[in-house]
């Protein structure tokens, strides 16, 4: 009662006992101590690092006191340990996507602030339980997100293109899982008239006069995107290129908006250098930085 009247008439508790004080701060480390931490923390992580397995297109560097693993155009973290108790456990101290996401641009990227918190939490746990090959665990989940987020990116691309300059020329189409991600996106097109893998009629053996033997023929193709396995895209193309035109194609100076069914930078196995045709059944790989469907389909 005494106290409910003293904080009702004073505003303050003046009954408390005189010995409590405020905490006194620490000291910070000193430079010597500081020293002597990141020494420790460096030598662990060096130790850690040395046993660990890398997917296919994982990067790890060394950081102040962290590792940094990425993938370029899909991901970047990075990753410290603390001591506790006579045992090393990992902390994650950044997640940033980079999934067509500009530079600069936040830690979620192109990406959902929802689908960042998401990865963080799941990637965050992962790594309490002390993994002994993180990355392994880590890389599967991330690189889908970063799939997913770039095929999303490309579908849209791609129906603004079919909306507009390639209006009648390009059919975009999305294959889905059960659970709603893209597992392929496939892109029907024309050729352009003037393009160096258009056919001749006549060509195959077919009858006709001469003009028409050498007049070109508009021709159809088409390019199925989906995840790869380890890291970016894949690509197929159908029908295969004849490496003869991959190479006349990358060889020659025309424009006229035609589509480049070359490699177009993105290692279809034509092109200059292609040394065997691709199949139906070979998929290439794209990476995720720098998406763009006109790098894909325009020259």
């Amino acid at each position: 009662v005494f106290a409910a009247v003293d904080i009702l008439s004073t505003g303050t508790y003046s009954q408390l006992p005189t010995c409590i004080r405020a905490p006194v701060p620490e000291d910070p480390p000193s430079r010597r101590q500081a020293g002597a931490a990141l020494r420790w923390l460096r030598g662990e992580l060096r130790k850690k690092k040395a046993h660990w397995r890398l997917p296919a297109g994982v990067c790890v560097e060394p950081l102040r006191g962290a590792l940094r693993c990425f993938v370029h155009g899909e991901y970047e973290l990075a990753i410290t340990a603390e001591g506790s108790a006579g045992s090393t456990a990992w902390k994650l101290v950044r997640l940033r996507l980079t999934t067509g996401a500009p530079n600069p641009s936040p830690d979620h990227g192109a990406a959902t602030p929802a689908l960042w918190r998401r990865l963080w939490r799941e990637t965050d746990t992962t790594l309490s339980r002390k993994p002994r090959q993180p990355l392994l665990l880590l890389h599967p989940p991330l690189h889908a997100a970063c799939a997913q987020l770039g095929l999303t990116l490309l579908r849209a691309q791609a129906a603004a293109l079919a909306r507009g300059a390639w209006a009648g020329r390009l059919v975009c189409s999305a294959k889905l899982s059960p659970n709603g991600d893209i597992s392929a996106l496939v892109l029907d097109y024309s050729f352009s008239a003037t393009h160096p893998f258009s056919v001749p009629v006549g060509a195959t053996g077919s009858q006709g006069d001469a003009g028409a033997a050498h007049a070109p023929q508009l021709g159809r193709s088409s390019l199925t995107l989906r995840p790869a396995p380890s890291h970016g895209l894949a690509l197929s193309h159908s029908p295969p290129i004849p490496v003869s035109r991959a190479v006349a194609g990358d060889l020659s100076s025309t424009g006229g908006g035609g589509v480049d069914g070359g490699s177009g930078g993105l290692g279809l196995g034509g092109g200059v250098g292609g040394l065997t045709p691709p199949s139906a059944a070979d998929w290439d790989p794209v990476p995720l930085d720098g998406l763009s469907m006109e790098d894909i389909l325009l020259r």
